[in-house]
Parts: C-alpha cells; sequence; structure tokens
C-alpha cells in the first residue's frame, strides 16, 4: 500500500470511529426523549434503523479495506449517516422533526473531508433523502400538508443545498491549496534529494560549521579526505585538523569577507576556501570547501623541473655545437699524425681516437634531442630507407642484425622515421653486441590498420628501477651510455603522434612503434610509377 493510500486509509478508520460514537450517543438521547411519546411502529423504524445503521458499520470497514480509495469511502459512511437521520426525521415527527438540522451538519462535514463534487452529490442526496422522509410520514400519518409546511420544506432544502454550495466552494478551495502544499512539499522533497546527490558526488568535500566550528553537515569527499567512514557530524573542526593561522583568523572575525589557505596533511595538499552563510544562523555560520591539488602542486613541480631541463638543454646545444668544430679538428689532427712503430704511441693514438669519436657521439645526441620536431610527412617508400638506415648503423656487418621488412609505402617524416631507427637499434646494438642477437621487423597490420615496428635484443632485459624512467633523458643502466637514445625517440614519437612501448621477452626486450598506416600512400606512390 503506496503512503498515500495509507494515509488515506487511517483519516477514514478515524472519521469512521468518530462518527459510530456520535450516532450511537445521538440515538440514545432520541430513544430516551421519544421512546414514551412515539407511536409504537415509529419505535419499531427507530429501532430498525438503529440496528440496520450498526450492522452497516462492519460493511463500511470492510469497504474500506478492500477500497482504499478517500471519496468512495467517505461515500459509503456519509450515505449511512443520511439513512440514519432520515429514520430519525421519519419516527420524530416529519416537517416538524427537531432532526432535520443533522442533514446540514453532514453536508458540512462531507465538504470538510471530501472533494467538491462529492459534497455536492451529498448534498442533492441529503435533499431527496429529506423530501422522501417528510413526504413518507405524512403519507403514514394519512395527513395533507400545509402551505406552511410545504414552505417550511422549501426553506429546509434551499437551506441544505445553501449550505452545500458554500462547503463545495470551500471544499475546492481546500483541495487547491492541498495540491499546491503537495507540489510544494514534492519540489523541497526533489531539492532536498538533488542537494543530497551533489553533496554525495563532488569530487571537493564540503563542511558545515556553526559558530562553535562544530559539523553540522558533511558529503562523502570530505569523510574520504579526513580518513574516516563515519559521519562528521557533531565533530570539532580543530579536532580534525590542524587548523591554518589564515583560517583560524577568519573564524576569529579578523576577515570578514572569508578566505582560503592551503593546509598540508602528509604528502597531500589541500585547498581550503570559508565563506560566512549570510542566513545560516548559529547551527550554520560557516560553510567550507577542501579540494584536494596534490596533482596539480606535483604537476608544477614537475613543470617547473621541465623548464629547467628545457633551460640546460639550450645551453647544452649550444656548447655541443661550439665543442663540435674543435673535436673535429683533433680528429683531423689525429688522422694527419705519422704512424709510429712504437706500441704505446700506436695505443695512445688509438685510445684519443675512441675518445674523440665517443665525445663526437655524445654530442650529436644532445643536439637530435634538443633539436625542435616539426613533422613533414610524405608518402616514401620505407623499404628502401629501412634497408639503408640499417646498413649505416651496421657499415662492417659485426652485429649482422636480423631485419624483415614486409610494409613498402608509407606516409612519414623519413629523417623522422630514420632518427626513430636508428636510435632504437643502437641501443639494442649497446645491450647484446654479439652477432645476430638483434632483430629488427617493419610489417602493417589490415585488421588494425596500423603499421609496426620492432627491434629486439638479447641484452637480459632491463631492470625495474630503469623501466619506470626508460624515457627519461640521461636515464641508463650501462656505465658508457649516455641516456639520450631512448630519450630521443620517444621525443620523435611524440612529435609524429606514433606509440611506443618496452615489452620484456625470454632473452631480453623488445621496443615496439606503432602507428596509423595511410591507404593514400601506396596508391600516390603507385601513381607516380606510373
Amino acid at each position: 500500500m503506496k503512503e498515500t493510500e495509507k494515509q488515506s486509509y487511517l483519516r477514514m478508520q478515524r472519521l469512521l470511529y468518530y462518527r459510530t460514537a456520535i450516532a450511537g450517543f445521538l440515538l440514545l438521547i432520541a430513544g430516551y426523549v421519544y421512546f414514551h411519546e412515539f407511536p409504537s411502529m415509529q419505535q419499531h423504524i427507530l429501532l430498525a434503523a438503529a440496528l440496520v445503521y450498526l450492522c452497516f458499520i462492519p460493511f463500511q470497514q470492510l469497504f474500506i479495506r478492500r477500497i482504499p480509495s478517500l471519496d468512495a469511502g467517505l461515500g459509503v459512511q456519509f450515505v449511512g449517516d443520511l439513512l440514519l437521520v432520515a429514520a430519525l426525521v421519519f419516527a420524530s415527527g416529519g416537517v416538524d422533526s427537531p432532526f432535520a438540522f443533522l442533514f446540514g451538519l453532514i453536508i458540512v462535514a462531507v465538504g470538510t473531508q471530501a472533494a467538491p463534487l462529492l459534497t455536492i452529490a451529498m448534498t442533492v442526496l441529503a435533499s431527496v433523502v429529506y423530501v422522501c422522509a417528510v413526504y413518507i410520514y405524512a403519507w403514514y400519518a394519512d395527513s395533507i400538508l400545509s402551505v406552511a409546511s410545504t414552505l417550511l420544506i422549501l426553506l429546509q432544502t434551499s437551506a441544505l443545498f445553501l449550505v452545500g454550495g458554500v462547503m463545495a466552494a470551500l471544499a475546492r478551495r481546500h483541495e487547491r491549496l492541498q495540491h499546491e502544499s503537495r507540489q510544494a512539499i514534492s519540489r523541497h522533497h526533489n531539492l532536498q534529494a538533488l542537494h543530497g546527490q551533489m553533496m554525495e558526488v563532488m569530487h571537493e568535500g564540503v563542511l558545515v560549521l556553526d559558530r562553535n566550528l562544530m559539523v553540522q553537515d558533511s558529503n562523502q569527499a570530505a569523510r574520504r579526505i579526513f580518513s574516516t567512514g563515519e559521519s562528521l557530524q557533531g565533530r570539532s573542526l580543530p579536532n580534525l585538523m590542524q587548523v591554518p593561522a589564515r583560517l583560524a583568523d577568519c573564524f576569529a572575525g579578523a576577515v570578514t569577507t572569508g578566505c582560503r589557505c592551503e593546509w598540508k596533511d602528509g604528502e597531500r595538499v589541500f585547498q581550503i576556501s570559508v565563506v560566512r552563510l549570510p542566513r545560516g544562523g548559529d547551527n550554520a555560520t560557516w560553510l567550507m570547501s577542501i579540494v584536494d591539488i596534490s596533482e596539480a602542486r606535483a604537476l608544477e613541480r614537475k613543470l617547473a623541473g621541465q623548464d629547467k631541463l628545457a633551460s640546460l638543454g639550450r645551453m647544452a646545444a649550444m656548447l655541443a655545437h661550439e665543442i663540435r668544430n674543435p673535436l673535429q679538428t683533433f680528429s683531423q689532427a689525429i688522422e694527419l699524425m705519422p704512424d709510429s712503430d712504437r706500441p704505446r704511441e700506436r695505443e695512445m693514438r688509438a685510445i684519443m681516437m675512441e675518445e674523440v669519436g665517443r665525445l663526437n657521439r655524445l654530442i650529436s645526441s644532445m643536439l637530435n634531442y634538443a633539436r625542435p620536431l616539426q613533422p613533414k610527412p610524405q608518402s616514401i617508400d620505407v623499404s628502401t630507407l629501412f634497408e639503408t638506415t640499417i646498413r649505416q648503423v651496421d657499415m662492417r656487418d659485426m652485429h649482422r642484425i636480423r631485419w624483415q621488412c614486409d610494409c613498402r609505402y608509407l606516409r612519414i617524416d623519413a629523417d623522422h622515421f630514420r632518427l626513430l631507427l636508428d636510435n632504437l637499434i643502437r641501443n639494442a646494438i649497446t645491450a647484446s653486441p654479439e652477432p645476430e642477437s638483434v632483430q629488427v621487423k617493419l610489417y602493417e597490420e589490415a585488421a588494425t590498420g596500423c603499421w609496426y615496428l620492432e627491434v629486439s635484443d638479447e641484452g637480459g632485459g632491463i631492470p625495474d628501477d630503469v623501466r619506470k624512467h626508460l624515457f627519461e633523458p640521461f636515464v641508463t643502466s650501462r656505465p658508457a651510455g649516455f641516456g639520450l637514445g631512448l630519450a630521443t625517440a620517444w621525443q620523435v614519437c611524440q612529435a609524429n603522434r606514433w606509440q611506443i612501448r618496452c615489452e620484456s621477452t625470454a632473452r631480453g626486450s623488445r621496443f615496439v612503434v606503432s602507428g596509423r598506416a595511410d591507404e593514400r600512400a601506396s596508391q600516390m606512390l603507385m601513381q607516380e610509377a606510373e
């Protein structure tokens, strides 16, 4: 049973009890006053009406249980009242009965409880029942109604219709007010539910404090911030957190417009905003919001570090450019030195050439990493570029790189792809310099519409502490490495919107780069060839 139906049922139950008590009281008074004055036939009719009414009460109770409609239940109850009053009017003299006013009381009762239409219907029914009771009594008494009696009947029915009209108007107004009240209550409940939902789904914590800084309301985010699953209501704010000095000044009244400050709880950083509620009263004086800005502060520190690295990169690029020319001079001078028969001199010359080459490679890596990348994709024959790059990396065929290219035409930036492939292959050779231990593969997949570049080595894998920062500059697990090859490869992939990842294999590592394949590239090259 719905809540409204339950309320209607209880309302009709109470009304039935009240009516039963009042009707019984009236029957006792009528029987006591008129018992000795009524003719025997009227006594029988009165007693029969009382018995029928008492028997009608259980029927009303059953009807209310089966049909919990308010108007139907009230109609059944008031019809019984009308029949009882009609019996009283008949038994007490018809038109001269002192109980005729009870019809008006019944109409008033209907107007205070039922809808306007039911009030009008009961008014018409009361008038008909009254006229029938009066004329049946006149027929029973074998008397002719006088003009005065007829006018009295007309006056009584007119009064009933007047009362019915007034009560119907009041019932209509009452019904409209009830409808507006229900709408207002419904809107209030909807707003309360919406407020509760908004409070619970908010990512920022919200606290409502009284003037003594006791929590009066809070949301789920606030409970998460203070690491408690229970309600914060009734707890003091100083017991939940160490109140910052600026916030304490705001609560003390030094700042009247509210304030904003930061609060640190271990490694977490929160931004707190407090405003005074203009109409909150003593129980709702302050509204405090708490936002976790730990990630924002960490990002700011990271950006500051990146700016510093960018400055260092520009300075390193400038220094590398300036150092490269003297290195070229040293390299040429060493090559022009006459050959010597002394082993020590030949060894020193080899060491010098090796160190000059090492510095030259370091400078080239730094320049490649610091150079801004602006992709200019073109349709190229990637198979030729793929083979040329591998040949240049392993010019003496010392490492015997195993390679396979199942993709011929791509629309990419050739210089960027060559820089990416060069750094990945050199990284693999450094990890596993044994012959035939490096494998390079380039292929396309029609299902995904992408091309894939795989560079595998057998160097035993990458340590976990290095894997977390694998593509950051100057991160390497090898003493002789610079830590710029993979950083450059990642930078190239980011500029061209390619994806790069590192996978562990049984013998080492595999770097996989993927990008979207352009279907027009193959068609364009074929048309150019034709």
